[in-house]
This record gives C-alpha cells, sequence and structure tokens, in this order.
C-alpha cells in the first residue's frame, strides 16, 4: 500500500461518512475473496487494498497518494510470482507476459524496490524452501525434493544461492531449525 507508513495505527470510523461507506464494501467485497479464479481474487484483493487506504487517508489531514498504476503492477507481478515458485520456467518473460508489459518495463518498476525481478523470484523461491526445512511437516522430504517442488533445477546453484542469503547450506539450515 502507498505511504503506509504514514498511515499505520489509525482508525477508520465506521459509523459515519467515508468510514461507513469503506466498511460496508469491504464486507460486501470480503464475502468474495476467496474465489476460486485466482485472476478475480487478485482484483478483489486490490480493491480491498484501496478501500483501506481511502477510509484511513479520509482520516489524515496529510495528502496522501492512495494508488498508482506501477503499485497495482507491483502487486499483481509478486501475486502470480507466488502462485507460480514450483514452476521452474517461471521467469521474467512469464511474470511480464502474465501482466501484459515488456519485460523492460517490469524491471524497472522492481528496480525502484532495488531489486531486479530474477532476484526477487529467486529470493522468494529461497524463503519458500527455508519455511519447509524449518517445518516438521516437510522432514521426511529430502532437501532435494523441497528445492524441486519450488522451482530449482541445479541443485548446485540452488545451494549457493541458497548459502547465500541465509548464512549456511541448506542442511545445516534445517539441522539447526530441528
Amino acid at each position: 500500500m502507498p505511504n503506509a507508513e504514514s498511515l499505520a495505527a489509525r482508525t477508520i470510523d465506521g459509523q459515519s461518512g467515508i468510514g461507513k461507506l469503506v466498511r460496508e464494501n469491504i464486507l460486501a467485497f470480503s464475502e468474495h475473496v476467496n474465489t476460486p479464479n485466482p485472476m478475480l481474487q487478485n482484483l478483489l484483493q486490490d480493491t480491498l487494498m484501496d478501500l483501506i487506504a481511502t477510509g484511513l487517508a479520509s482520516e489524515s489531514a496529510d495528502k496522501v497518494v492512495l494508488s498508482s498504476p506501477e503499485q497495482h503492477v507491483l502487486l499483481r507481478a509478486k501475486s502470480f510470482i507466488r502462485s507460480n515458485l514450483g514452476n521452474p520456467d517461471l521467469d521474467r518473460k512469464m511474470v511480464a507476459d502474465e501482466i501484459n508489459m515488456s519485460v523492460r518495463c517490469v524491471g524497472k518498476i522492481f528496480a525502484k524496490e532495488d531489486v531486479t525481478l530474477s532476484t526477487y523470484i529467486r529470493q522468494k523461491r529461497l524463503e519458500a524452501v527455508a519455511q519447509n526445512l524449518r517445518d516438521t511437516r516437510f522432514a521426511h522430504q529430502s532437501i532435494s525434493e523441497i528445492a524441486f517442488r519450488h522451482g530449482f533445477s541445479n541443485l548446485q546453484s540452488f545451494s549457493t544461492f541458497f548459502r547465500n542469503q541465509n548464512g549456511q547450506s541448506p542442511r545445516a539450515y534445517r539441522n539447526a531449525a530441528v
């Protein structure tokens, strides 16, 4: 959410004015957020975020930017990436194609967050693997199986990336979590 830090720890009066409108719409939209259609689900989530930002901004005396096209692109791209981490073919082009933009344009938007699109994908995959390695429900699975499930196809590069991001090998990371 744009300017989230300036909107934190504020309340919205849900009984009158814009706050009431926001409350009623959030309740109505929230009934449909768990739709099985991922595209519709993302659109509803974006709309809910805008409604919350509107309610918070209405309580603020400061000028607040509620949303921007770049924020929506970033949210859509990140959501697509999260949903497709297990696809070994997930790359910059696939993300750009999904949101109907050029790889260069999407790359520029991610660059404003000080990360490349490829690096973001790899970081999210590594975070998912690390989470599974800490989770006892996956203790029976090999590290290779977990890495493959999250889209890594080269175990040597996976191990190097994991060590660089987490400061230890996947095996040492798993053993330390137990």
